[in-house]
């Protein structure tokens, strides 16, 4: 088992002096992502050979990238590659020509090339930069990176813990076989790493802690369980998104690919035991991390259960009376691919599904007709999974909403700005896509 190394370090520290130092480079020009290939040794077999992943600035996962809300910023992406590459604000409501096809730009970055974008990201939370629908075989290949969008007034928190998990096909020597070119059943690997680890992450806590742990799934279609053995979690935010705290049903969290969590772990008072971050694979428990307490005690007394964070400036009243409702079917097409709405990959690129004016409040039914779980991803919106008698909505949004096999869920949001938005399916190898038009 793995200890604390330089990785895990990085991505156990508190947020400010990253802020600091992101605000310093924003002063001196836009920050350069650079995506190339490079050999990361993951496997320890004697014939295992480094595995070629395709990386934002040679690590894997990337570095994290911490913005300010409200604060505008200039990403210089690099595309060093042999082949064309794209990347997106994954969860950020961005405007609809940032979140087109080839990401932040109307094309793929060709090798060799670069694209300059400037943003202002509204949101505060926790987010991903990743490939765009299409491009699944290089966010397979470790080309994402976590992105974090500070809120104006920081949360009081001892400590932010960011745990991003990733699985991997990898064969006994290292490689990653080739990507499926006709079908869209779920890349599910064999490999599970978190922040870029073949082991579990060994980190030392203090009795009376409190822990906000930010939660990433970048797996390419693996949806994730996670359990706390030991401590009650309390999740505060979901894809970013605050939510009333509440307390996950069994102490599970389940996340889809792409999806987040933010959560609080309070330690205990006293100096002794451990907590173990459980995930599980097809039912199998795989411990990922454990947090060992030690030290001098932060605290004499519990804290009291955590507010909700401040919440981000959207439309979240919903007028579901005279709501615009479209039903979004999931299907099993030829060749294994998964559909949404009849489209596939490609669909992105045809007529939208549906039309609404800006302002309008839209339910989508999203009808899992297939004999897996799905994860469907609104580009451009937070959404509300509503109850299942229509008569309310959950105290909290996702903007890639799980739902089981052969089960229906409605989501509804408000569609706030024009433009032409996606819907996708995270958990499809290639990305299978439709799209909407506000007008």
């Amino acid at each position: 088992m793995a200890g604390l190394t330089r990785r895990g370090l990085g991505y156990a520290i508190a947020g400010g002096a990253l802020s600091a130092g992101m605000a310093n480079a924003e002063s001196a020009g836009p920050r350069r992502l650079r995506l190339a290939e490079r050999p990361v040794a993951l496997l320890t077999s004697a014939n295992a050979r480094p595995t070629p992943l395709t990386l934002i600035d040679d690590q894997f996962p990337g570095a994290e990238i911490r913005l300010q809300q409200g604060e505008p910023t200039r990403l210089l992406i690099e595309n060093a590659l042999s082949e064309p590459a794209a990347l997106r604000f994954h969860g950020g409501r961005l405007p609809p020509e940032l979140d087109q096809r080839a990401g932040f730009g109307a094309n793929p970055i060709e090798p060799g090339a670069s694209l300059e974008v400037a943003f202002t990201p509204p949101d505060a939370g926790t987010f991903l930069l990743r490939p765009p629908p299409g491009f699944g075989s290089l966010f397979e290949r470790g080309l994402f990176a976590p992105l974090i969008v500070e809120q104006r007034q920081p949360a009081p928190f001892d400590r932010e813990i960011l745990l991003v998990i990733k699985d991997l096909r990898i064969d006994a020597e290292g490689r990653i076989p080739p990507y499926p070119a006709d079908s869209d059943l779920p890349r599910l690997g064999n490999l599970l790493t978190l922040n870029g680890l073949a082991a579990r992450l060994d980190l030392e806590v203090r009795p009376g802690e409190r822990l906000r742990l930010r939660l990433i799934n970048a797996s390419n279609g693996r949806i994730v369980p996670m359990r706390i053995e030991g401590r009650n979690p309390i999740v505060i935010a979901l894809d970013g998104q605050p939510s009333e705290p509440f307390d996950p049903a069994e102490g599970l969290i389940v996340l889809p690919p792409s999806g987040r969590a933010d959560v609080v772990l309070d330690m205990p008072l006293q100096a002794a035991g451990e907590i173990s971050v459980i995930a599980f694979l097809e039912g199998r428990p795989i411990p990922i991390a454990r947090f060992a307490i030690r030290g001098v005690p932060m605290r004499d007394a519990a804290l009291p259960r955590p507010r909700q964070l401040t919440a981000n400036p959207f439309v979240s009243r919903l007028e579901l009376q005279r709501a615009t409702r479209v039903r979004v079917p999931i299907t099993a097409g030829e060749r294994n691919q998964r559909l949404i709405a009849g489209r596939a990959h490609d669909g992105i690129a045809g007529p939208p599904l549906f039309s609404v004016r800006r302002g309008a409040t839209v339910v989508l039914t999203l009808d899992n007709q297939t004999e897996e779980a799905q994860a469907v991803h609104v580009h451009g919106h937070a959404t509300r999974p509503l109850d299942r008698l229509d008569d309310g909505w959950k105290p909290w949004f996702v903007d890639t909403a799980l739902v089981a096999e052969r089960e229906t869920l409605q989501i509804a949001f408000v569609a706030e700005r024009v433009g032409r938005f996606a819907l996708s399916l995270t958990t499809a190898a290639n990305g299978s896509a439709t799209v909407f038009d506000v007008t």
